[in-house]
């Protein structure tokens, strides 16, 4: 499951910035040795959505903001709510709206080497948040 991280969608971060959370080789082993056997999520219902935290940080003698890569696991035999929270320094107040109106939802997780299997026909208890829309 090498790279697993990626499979789960950065809410919050900017789409000009998007590409930028991928410039570094981030280490999630961690992640990926909870789903192993014997780890806190083997065998569990898991639902996973990134974020990402932007730092400065001085690189080569110039600063440059790295967008910090983070990956939250809810371990639920339910969904997360289907219902977003939009809020920015911009916004007087929080607007709400269902996650299918930003073209989100929560999606099987599909291990490479099953990917040419029917969803109908895999079973997953791992699902990650995705986005299609720009």
């Amino acid at each position: 499951m090498e790279d697993f991280w990626k499979e789960a969608f950065p809410v919050g971060t900017e789409w000009d910035q998007y590409d930028k959370v991928y410039e570094i080789e981030w280490d999630f082993s961690n992640l990926d040795e909870a789903f192993d056997e014997g780890g806190a999520l083997h065998n569990k219902r898991v639902y996973l959505f990134g974020c990402t935290e932007p730092q400065l940080v001085h690189w080569k003698g110039k600063d440059k903001v790295v967008h910090v890569p983070a990956v939250v696991a809810v371990l639920s035999p339910f969904a997360p709510s289907d219902k977003l929270g939009i809020k920015s320094v911009q916004m007087e107040t929080e607007m709400i709206v269902p996650m299918r109106e930003m073209k989100m939802d929560w999606i099987p997780y599909i291990p490479d080497d099953s990917r040419g299997t029917s969803l109908r026909r895999y079973r997953s208890d791992i699902f990650t948040l995705k986005c299609i829309q720009r």
